[in-house]
């Protein structure tokens, strides 16, 4: 791992060293190393970003991430759910970073999609991209583990995120306990530790009314026929015999230090032992080194003096083929602007014609003629019956206004 790390920092340098966007002062998110060792840095950096708790989300149904999954392509069925996964976080790292993305939907155009990562890229102050948008539409690739790479950089930047030196915990040993000559088990001591014990329980099965340590004693005087009877000198034998068997064996710790100190004692005895011959071998050595390093040095020399030209007539193609790259990156830019453009005017144009096609349907259509004549027919009817119940309203009021006067004249002739 650490070798990969190193790996990486020497690439990244040597990426910032060359001309190109860096030169502008803008930050580029490509990158010349694999995109194996590239995705493993995205790995690490989206855990610091707590990205399986944040950004795994059930809402979401996303899993984490593999470490090669923006690295190889998916099966054919699995296609559409990695460049959504890959669109879905570049969202929700530009959010982290401060600039709102909304994350594509089901039916938006992919390379409408990938037009406007690059584009919102290049307002977060980016250097454009020499690789054209459709190579995001794969969903894994350099150009994808490179722009993810970027995008978590930047996040950790703005979130104030540095790397602190490791801290190595204290290894603890167990303290040794001092050793005790004296605690050494002998011979002799095994013998007088025996005798006591048979002494011992000679005094606890001893027949009642007997005297416990009395030489009268039966059982004390066949003891000591016994023991007159067995030879002193097959004794020892026995006792050498079997003595090696009662010694204790201890087992030997690792961290004694007297074992370390003669390991240590036998290792630099078997180094001075070869060190001679293996100082020879190594002084044979670098002089060979030596002697092929001058004439490396010598040989690069003169293939410099040699190629000097050529590596002019290089650097000055590799600065207009940069001019070249940005020149149509600023053109293809446009281009993209202008098809946005022409998708806008085209959706307004066909939505200009349905409304021509309604009208024109309407007016040709003569149903709105007959319904006008059902109405007509309808209103004279409608004033035919209104003109009849006039008629019947005014015979009425001119009955009761003909019944007013005549009780009114029959009124004044009683009168009179």
């Amino acid at each position: 791992m650490q070798s990969r790390r190193s790996r990486t920092s020497s690439d990244l340098e040597s990426n910032q060293a060359g001309p190109g966007p860096q030169s502008l002062g803008l930050r580029s998110f490509e990158t010349s190393f694999p995109a194996d060792l590239c995705m493993d840095q995205v790995i690490d950096k989206l855990k610091l970003l707590t990205y399986e708790r944040d950004f795994c989300t059930p809402k979401r149904h996303l899993k984490p991430l593999s470490r090669t999954y923006f690295c190889l392509p998916a099966p054919m069925s699995g296609q559409n759910e990695q460049f959504h996964y890959f669109t879905s976080l570049v969202s929700w790292l530009l959010t982290l970073s401060g600039r709102p993305f909304q994350p594509p939907q089901q039916y938006d155009d992919p390379n409408l999609t990938c037009t406007n990562i690059l584009s919102e890229l290049r307002e977060a102050g980016f250097a454009p991209a020499s690789f054209p948008p459709t190579k995001l539409r794969q969903g894994y690739g350099d150009a994808v583990c490179s722009i993810l790479n970027a995008l978590c950089d930047l996040t950790l930047e703005l979130t104030n995120f540095s790397f602190q030196a490791p801290v190595y915990l204290a290894e603890t040993y167990v303290e040794e306990a001092e050793v005790d000559d004296d605690a050494e088990v002998t011979v002799n001591e095994i013998e007088d530790q025996i005798v006591a014990q048979s002494s011992d329980e000679e005094e606890l099965y001893a027949p009642l009314g007997t005297s416990l340590g009395g030489p009268e004693t039966a059982y004390g005087a066949a003891e000591g026929n016994s023991a007159a009877q067995v030879d002193p000198a097959d004794w020892r034998l026995e006792v050498e015999r079997v003595a090696p068997r009662l010694k204790i064996a201890m087992a030997s710790n690792a961290r004694d230090w007297r074992s370390h100190l003669d390991d240590a004692h036998k290792y630099s005895g078997e180094i001075n032992s070869v060190w001679p011959d293996t100082q020879a071998a190594l002084g044979a050595v670098q002089a060979e080194v030596s002697a092929a390093l001058d004439k490396l040095a010598t040989r690069e020399r003169f293939l410099n003096s040699q190629c000097e030209h050529l590596t002019a007539e290089y650097r000055d193609a590799k600065e207009h083929l940069s001019q070249l790259q940005m020149h149509f990156n600023q053109k293809q830019d446009a281009a993209a602007e202008l098809d946005n453009e022409l998708t806008n005017v085209v959706k307004e144009l066909e939505d200009k014609k349905n409304e021509l096609d309604e009208r024109g349907s309407n007016i040709s259509d003569s149903s709105l003629v007959v319904r006008i004549k059902a109405a007509i027919k309808s209103i004279k009817t409608e004033l035919k019956q209104m003109s009849v119940r006039i008629g019947v309203l005014q015979h009425q009021v001119l009955q009761v206004m003909l019944a007013n006067s005549q009780e009114r004249y029959t009124a004044d002739v009683g009168s009179d």
